[in-house]
Order: C-alpha cells, then sequence, then structure tokens
C-alpha cells in the first residue's frame, strides 16, 4: 500500500491533514503529518481566545500550568476525540493511531495562551509499510489456551478490539482493505473488508500468508471445514466471520442441529463474539453457553441460563457427547440431569483418585478465613471422591465442576444450615476478592432469602457480597483467576 493512498484514506476518516496539535496553528512541519476530528475544537478556542483577552502579557506568564480533561467520548453520537500521526521517510511511511486525552493551555513565545491537544502515551494502533504483516494488522497472537508456543495465527486481538470498538478506525481498516485488494489484486481482501464493516473484526485464525493464496470465500471457510461436516450452505455468499462460525460449530455440534446452524447470519453470531473470543480464539463451547443464555432469556430459569448452559456443556465435554442447540428449555434441563446420571455411572476409580485441590490454592485464605470466624458450619470438599458423593447427596450437578476447582477457578463447600444443605461455589472476581457464584439446596433449589441473609452476616468480613456486580464474569468459569463477591452494595473485602 502507498503512502498517498494511506494519506487520503486517512483523511477521509480522521479528517484533514495538519502540522501541529495547537489548535488554530500548523506551526512548523516535523516530519509528521496529522490528522484529527475534534468536536470540542470551537469550545477549546473559545476557552484560549477568553485567557488572551482577559491577561496581560505579564499576567500570562505567571499564569500556572492549566489542563483540561477531555472526556472519553465527544458529543452524543459520535466517536471518542482520536489523531493519527503519520509520516513518510527513506521511501516508507509509518502511522500511529492515538485518542486525545487532554488540552494542554500554555504559554507561547509570542506571549499568548495557546491550546495543545495531548494524546495518550501508547497508541492503540501501529501502522507500517515496514511491517511485513500486512503493514501491522496481523501478528502473532498469544493465547491463555494450551496450544503449541501459546500463540496462535489471525488478526491481533488489539486490532479486532480496536475495530470493534472503534468505529472510526474500523471503516479506516476496511477501505484499506478494500483499496489493497485494488492495488495488489488479491480479491479475497475485499472479503475481509466486507467481513470488518459486517462485524466489526475478522475471526478466521490464519496467516496473511495463508490468506491471500485463497480465491474465493468458499475456498477459505472450508479450509477450516472437517470432512464430515459438509453443511448445505454456499460460503461464497455468506460473511466469512459466519461461515467460520458455521463449519467451527458444526464439527462440535449434533447433526440434527445443523439446519439451525445454517440459517446462521451476521445478526445471528455478532451477538456472541466478545472481547475474549479475540484473545483466545473462537470458541463452540462458549458460543453454545451465550446461544443458550439468549435463547432462555424471560424464562423462568433466565438468572441460571448462563450457569445452566455452561454445566450441559461441560458435561457433554466429559462425556464425549456432541451438543445440541435446538433444545427448548425443558429439553435442556433433561439433557443436563441425564448426563449427571450417566457421569456419575461412568466415573472410574482412576479419576476419584485424582486430586481436586491446587497446592497451595488461591482459595486456602479464604478456608482460614471462614475457620477464625468461629463457623463450623462450612465444609470445604478437598478430594474427587467427596466432590462426587457432594453431587449424589445434593442432587446437583457439582462434580461436573471439578475441572474448574483442580484450575484453582473455584472453590467447592458444603454448608449446613437451619436444617437445609447447600452446595456453594466460590470464585475470584477481577478486583482480586472472593466471590459467591452459585448457591443451591438440594435438588437445584435455590436458597431462602432468610438464609441468603443469614449466609452475608457468616461472610461479613471474608469478601465482598454484591448481587448481580461482575455476574457476567462470574459466570465465565475463565481459568484466568477473577478478583470480590456478589450479594448487596456491601464491600467486605479480603485482601490475599
Amino acid at each position: 500500500m502507498n503512502g498517498e493512498t494511506v494519506k487520503e484514506l486517512l483523511e477521509e476518516h480522521f479528517g484533514k491533514p495538519r502540522y501541529s496539535l495547537t489548535v488554530g496553528d500548523d506551526g512548523e512541519q516535523d516530519g509528521w503529518i496529522y490528522y484529527c476530528i475534534l468536536p470540542q475544537e470551537k469550545q477549546i478556542a473559545a476557552v484560549r481566545d477568553l485567557l488572551n483577552l482577559n491577561h496581560t502579557v505579564d499576567g500570562i506568564g505567571k499564569l500556572p500550568e492549566l489542563r483540561q480533561s477531555i472526556p472519553e467520548k465527544g458529543d452524543a453520537g459520535q466517536e471518542e476525540p482520536q489523531c493519527v500521526l503519520f509520516r513518510e521517510t527513506d521511501g516508507h511511511w509509518t502511522a500511529l493511531f492515538h485518542k486525545i486525552t487532554e488540552v494542554h493551555y500554555h504559554r507561547t513565545r509570542g506571549n499568548k495562551i495557546a491550546a495543545s491537544l495531548i494524546t495518550d502515551v501508547n497508541p492503540y494502533v501501529i501502522l507500517s509499510d515496514r511491517d511485513g504483516d500486512f503493514c501491522g494488522f496481523w501478528r502473532k497472537i498469544k493465547t491463555r489456551k494450551r496450544v503449541p508456543y501459546n500463540e496462535r495465527p489471525g488478526l491481533s486481538y488489539w486490532m479486532n478490539k480496536a475495530m470493534l470498538t472503534n468505529k472510526r478506525f474500523r471503516g479506516f481498516a476496511a477501505d484499506f482493505f478494500f483499496s489493497a485488494a485494488a492495488e495488489e489484486e488479491r480479491y479475497i481482501l475485499k472479503d475481509v473488508a466486507r467481513t470488518i464493516m459486517n462485524c466489526g473484526c475478522f475471526l478466521p485464525p490464519i496467516s496473511f500468508e495463508e490468506l491471500v493464496e485463497f480465491r474465493t470465500p468458499a475456498e477459505l471457510v472450508r479450509s477450516f471445514q472437517e470432512d464430515d461436516t459438509e453443511l448445505s450452505v454456499d460460503f461464497n455468499k455468506v460473511d466469512l466471520n459466519v461461515g467460520y462460525v458455521m463449519v467451527s460449530l458444526a464439527a462440535r455440534v449434533d447433526r440434527r442441529d445443523w439446519k439451525i446452524i445454517s440459517r446462521f447470519d451476521v445478526q445471528a453470531v455478532t451477538p456472541y463474539i466478545t472481547l475474549k473470543t479475540f484473545y483466545d480464539g473462537f470458541s463452540a463451547e462458549e458460543f453454545v453457553k451465550r446461544f443458550y443464555a439468549k435463547k432462555l432469556a424471560s424464562t423462568e430459569y433466565e438468572d441460571d441460563a448462563f450457569i445452566y448452559a455452561g454445566d450441559y456443556v461441560e458435561m457433554c465435554i466429559a462425556a464425549g457427547d456432541k451438543f445440541r442447540i435446538g433444545y427448548s428449555l425443558n429439553a435442556l434441563i433433561r439433557a443436563h440431569d441425564d448426563l449427571v446420571l450417566r457421569i456419575r455411572m461412568e466415573t472410574d476409580k482412576e479419576e476419584l483418585s485424582r486430586p481436586l485441590l491446587a497446592v497451595p490454592s488461591k482459595f486456602d485464605e479464604l478456608e482460614r478465613a471462614i475457620k477464625d470466624g468461629g463457623s463450623d458450619e462450612f465444609e470445604r470438599i478437598r478430594t474427587t471422591e467427596r466432590l462426587l458423593e457432594e453431587g449424589e447427596r445434593q442432587h446437583n450437578c457439582v462434580f461436573s465442576r471439578r475441572e474448574q476447582v483442580r484450575r484453582d477457578a473455584a472453590s467447592i463447600y458444603h454448608w449446613k444450615h437451619g436444617g437445609e444443605d447447600y452446595t456453594v461455589q466460590f470464585i475470584i472476581t477481577e478486583k482480586g476478592a472472593y466471590c459467591v457464584n452459585e448457591v443451591r439446596a438440594r435438588f437445584n433449589r435455590p436458597i431462602t432469602e432468610e438464609h441468603l441473609n443469614d449466609l452475608k452476616k457468616l461472610l461479613k468480613g471474608i469478601s465482598t457480597v454484591d448481587d448481580g456486580v461482575d455476574m457476567e464474569l462470574a459466570r465465565l468459569g475463565d481459568a484466568e483467576p477473577f478478583p470480590p463477591f456478589i450479594f448487596d452494595d456491601d464491600q467486605f473485602e479480603l485482601p490475599f
């Protein structure tokens, strides 16, 4: 991509070029060209003029440093203020994409007050024709999944995040691919551009070198298709992200539900794309969990839909079953309960002898705090055999959580209180405190309001208990530790 084309695209999406970030003054060219659209520019100039009008030269010299913060978002419906620094040297170009954070009102050589725009320290995207990975769009992606060298090919996390969350950059990126397709006669890049426009991201895990070898969308999508998962879909007429999601799901979803998959479009797929998807790659497991959570909204199990679906998915994996996505609420519950019984019956002695708790565990401090609090109602479940027994005694699927406990992402307790037996799951929230993620009485009955209040009192001083706060994170069941707790707005944080 040549520099002149890039400058034209920058001007189209980020405004006319200027040679200074000082409002109203291009100044002297220092090698950088700035492209900047700032909705508040007229107001900033008015403040600058007012300062100059009301201060003498002597007074200006005595003014303290004045800085004005710029909101993260502009006026209603506008993007956050941002600018691009562009430079051409030795026949090559570089573009740095920054967000504007504040205005600095300062004295100039002419003893006047000037208003200069200040950007964040680090650009959110760097592009350059010196970068062999298509000017910097492609990067090796580090992931939390256990893949060779902890990397996978594809569009980088930060690039996908910038396109999804920044409408102006997304438009620039799509036009960049359109222009590159015409210049380099690699027409698959037009399909990438359309995908970015439609979805705000590009999901297929493929290197740029491999990508440009494909001539049609269908060829690209079918490269991810397993031999026995032929869908009746014309992939040349389907968005690349949608096609990739279709074939990825077909490999994991029961054939009886392929008709549902074959009807997917952009609107059906994009609600399930999250920043987590960009980090770890597309996951059929996460998709099915979120698919059911949305499908079961407005039912009596709405609050528990993600957890129910998550348990179902985990048990399918443990049993070697393919997922169903066409279940009604009652059918999902029946499938869930059937899997619970089957897994219990098929669990062998070798599995029961496997260790359950990590040593040391991030939840050891929680156990000590509960004991120091003087309560003898809590029993931490410490072995795989005891976890199986808890599920059988309580008639629930807590045994399916054993891998989360082994990864030290959860801790399970039995709580005997007021004549009732409860299974309690703790996690760690993003901010580093313990969190009650789920509480169930026997047969998956919810905790009573009276006992919920008792639980709050027992745990007061141990962690944060806050209804709904970070609940979405709490339900992800991710291997990474989340860090406080979940009831009302009282904060009882226990650092560790």
